[in-house]
């Protein structure tokens, strides 16, 4: 019994298991950058809100999951997956944060099935 749960336990978080080289999300990233749209709107106490709007789809692949970094990709501070809605008929994820000394924020948004055969694309959140 315990093997079969430990089964269960380790097959639910395969998406988790895909270690993706530096090079291959420059290459991706290069590919569909252009997909993703970025909206920056200020509030009055100092927070921003961020609506990305993306692609339902990639060469055929679903929208799989989006996930916010902050801190940078390769050493989050803070890293949650976000839930994307239809908003003004795109399909569109939205966040809101407060910039503290110059942190980074970034998307990673993975299209496929949720294997390894998909692709993950980041999208820097750029604060002018």
């Amino acid at each position: 019994m315990r093997y079969l749960i430990l089964l269960f336990f380790v097959s639910s978080f395969s998406h988790a298991v895909c270690i993706i080289p530096k090079e291959k999300f420059a290459v991706w990233n290069e590919q569909y950058a252009h997909l993703f749209e970025v909206v920056i709107e200020q509030q009055k106490d100092g927070a921003h809100s961020i609506y990305v709007s993306l692609p339902d789809a990639i060469e055929e692949m679903p929208l799989d999951l989006v996930a916010v970094a902050l801190g940078g990709f390769d050493e989050p501070n803070f890293f949650s997956l976000v839930e994307p809605f239809e908003y003004q008929g795109k399909t569109t994820v939205w966040f809101v944060t407060k910039l503290h000394d110059q942190e980074t924020h970034a998307l990673t948004v993975s299209y496929g099935d949720g294997d390894c055969g998909g692709i993950s694309v980041q999208v820097p959140i750029e604060f002018n």
